[in-house]
């Protein structure tokens, strides 16, 4: 924990002094604009520095210590070294517990990830300033070595459990019970058993590390329950199951929630509990979910929702029938990441900075995610790497109905003339990498113009620096 003082350019002048330019220490986040010059970013704030899993200080969180700092909490803005849709706090110093253990536990804030520690809790981790991402779900399932092997994760309706754990802690206000359904909504990107903790009294890590001590963090997080129980408990307190009505209702409500669980065996499980839960015949729920995966409705944890980028109900079936798609769009995605796949050791290492919204296409941007989860390029480019294995590695990682696509990719002759191969990746990334870029820049311009409406000028000079950071990063490409 650190402190930002209250001055305007303090540590400007500071990291001027040390040689650092003004273009440097508006590409790291720690100036922004004013009217006479740079000034600091931070000031008159408690800070965290934010590393990433090796240790390297990418970012801060910082919290105002006076009413006349505008602004409660302000982290650094998306820098090339600060993305906080893929950064977890902590992680660091957690990831040896969480290799160890086999457990991840997910908690809200920064200060919770401390108590969590100090409970003996070493496995503790939180998102920063953001919701719990689906890159955050890569970085977790590889700390666990969750590669969908059933001995991965296997876990019983009473909550038995064997493999690995990934524990989310929630606040028991509204806010909090919002987060935990969208984490359910995530929750079968894992192969890992998944739990939810929230306190009797609604209170966070923190709050109850300071009222009741290490005991009472560990209490809460060892008496996490299984998600689904979770969740389908939560949604059957809206209805009344005193009343014959209220409790059809509540079979109906939740019956689509045990459609979409992915284990045969844990399904028919929690039809049978959902039964004594809602005073029905269990034939007549083990119907209605059947009903409900025919339907393909299958609720927030359905696995064939395009929300979900590790699935797609209309993808080819293992990838065997896969065929490259034949719009522009489609087809840059489709030639890039077999390049990517074939000659990972010619691709540009800023490839692994794209974030999974460039591609379009589900099955792509799945076997995305599988590249991601195996390192990336960098993991196949590093000394002694062997690119088969890596892709490899890639196919194992992959989401079981795009398995196929990786190999179709990895096996698919690529039009390059002998000795024009670096090339040809060059070429076919590069513009995968300006598509990407141009999509943002759409996005960043959309922000900028609800800024204008708003008269958020302090917003707008953050937008357009991030609009001209991405102009000079696609002209770069333009000129290699």
């Amino acid at each position: 924990v650190g402190f930002s003082p209250p001055g305007w350019d303090d540590l400007t002048r500071h990291l001027r002094g040390r040689g650092f330019t003004e273009a440097e220490l508006a590409a790291a986040g720690l100036t922004r604009p004013g009217p006479r010059g740079p000034n600091d970013r931070f000031r008159g704030r408690l800070m965290w520095p934010i590393r990433d899993l090796t240790g390297s200080v990418v970012g801060f969180g910082a919290r105002r210590l006076s009413d006349d700092v505008p602004s409660k909490y302000l982290n650094t803005p998306e820098t090339q070294l600060y993305h906080k849709s893929r950064l977890l706090y902590g992680v660091d110093l957690a990831k040896d517990a969480i290799r160890r253990n086999r457990r991840v536990v997910v908690v809200e804030g920064y200060t919770d990830v401390m108590a969590a520690h100090l409970s003996g809790a070493e496995e503790a981790v939180a998102p920063c300033g953001t919701a719990f991402t689906d890159d955050h779900i890569r970085v977790v399932r590889r700390l666990l070595g969750d590669v969908g092997s059933p001995s991965t994760g296997v876990q019983m309706s009473d909550g038995a459990m064997i493999g690995g754990r990934v524990v989310f802690t929630f606040d028991g206000d509204e806010r909090g019970q919002e987060a935990a359904m969208k984490a359910f909504g995530k929750e079968q990107a894992f192969f890992a058993g998944t739990f939810v903790a929230v306190a009797e009294r609604g209170q966070d890590p923190c709050d109850l590390w300071v009222a009741g001590g290490a005991a009472a963090v560990r209490q809460l997080i060892d008496g996490a329950e299984p998600m689904f129980r979770w969740a389908i408990r939560t949604a059957l307190k809206t209805v009344d199951l005193e009343t014959a009505e209220g409790r059809v209702a509540g079979m109906r409500l939740a019956a689509p929630m045990v459609a979409g669980i992915r284990d045969d065996a844990l399904r028919r499980d929690y039809a049978r509990l959902l039964a004594g839960w809602v005073g029905q015949d269990e034939a007549m729920v083990r119907r209605e979910v059947a009903a409900a995966r025919g339907r393909g409705r299958a609720g927030p944890g359905d696995r064939g929702s395009r929300g979900d980028p590790t699935a797609s109900s209309t993808w080819a079936s293992q990838g065997e029938s896969w065929r490259a798609p034949r719009d522009g769009v489609g087809r840059a995605e489709h030639d890039a990441l077999a390049a990517v796949l074939q000659l990972p050791k010619l691709v540009a290492p800023e490839f692994d900075d794209l974030g999974g919204d460039v591609f379009q296409v589900p099955e792509l941007r799945a076997v995305h995610d599988a590249v991601r989860a195996a390192g990336g390029v960098r993991a196949a480019q590093g000394e002694g790497a062997d690119p088969a294995a890596w892709a490899a590695e890639v196919r194992e990682l992959a989401a079981p109905p795009v398995a196929g696509v990786v190999t179709a990719l990895a096996v698919e002759a690529l039009p390059v003339r002998e000795g024009g191969e670096a090339e040809y990746v060059t070429g076919v990334v590069r513009g995968l990498m300006q598509l990407g870029i141009t999509r943002q820049l759409g996005e960043l311009r959309a922000r900028l113009g609800r800024q204008d409406a708003a008269g958020d000028a302090e917003g707008r000079a953050a937008t357009l620096a991030e609009i001209n950071q991405l102009l000079r990063r696609r002209g770069e490409l333009r000129d290699v």
